[in-house]
């Protein structure tokens, strides 16, 4: 008993460390888009847009584990982006009018494929995408990122 006892208490450790790093990771991500382009624009940063499918895509999920689950994407990118997360759920409900911005912006973007990640200004020009996962892993994308923000000055 003692045993099921310790091995339930260390189970839920690692769970409710689990959501505090997700948790983390998601206030880093806005989710409306026109309150992100007034603060990119007032920050002077670029918008890094990531159309996912969270809650029934692979990829999706392997890029939001293995690159914005890392604290090093953020300590690389965080100055001079802007996050926002377009999400098309297929288990969780999303409010209507976020529904509404995210398929509107999908369309917008011609985005066909899950993931999608986008950079673009505040005004909403689209300088470059990496439809999948990216190349390279986090290493890869975080220098890809860095590329285009130094081009973009």
């Amino acid at each position: 008993m003692k045993y099921l006892s310790s091995k339930f208490y260390l189970c839920a450790l690692f769970s409710i460390l689990f959501l505090q790093l997700a948790s983390q990771a998601s206030e880093k991500w806005m989710t409306d888009f026109e309150a992100a382009k007034v603060q990119a624009k007032e920050e002077g940063k670029l918008i890094l847009l990531d159309f996912t499918g969270s809650d029934w895509c692979p990829p999706c999920m392997h890029v939001a584990k293995t690159i914005f689950g890392e604290d090093a994407f953020y300590e690389a990118v965080e100055s001079s982006f802007v996050f926002v997360e377009l999400d098309f759920p297929r288990k969780k409900q999303l409010p209507e009018d976020l529904k509404k911005q995210n398929g509107q912006l999908a369309e917008k973007y011609g985005i066909q494929y899950f993931p999608t990640l986008m950079v673009i200004t505040p005004e909403g020009e689209m300088l470059d995408k990496v439809v999948g996962v990216p190349s390279g892993g986090l290493d890869g994308f975080v220098k890809w990122l860095k590329a285009i923000h130094s081009e973009s000055i």
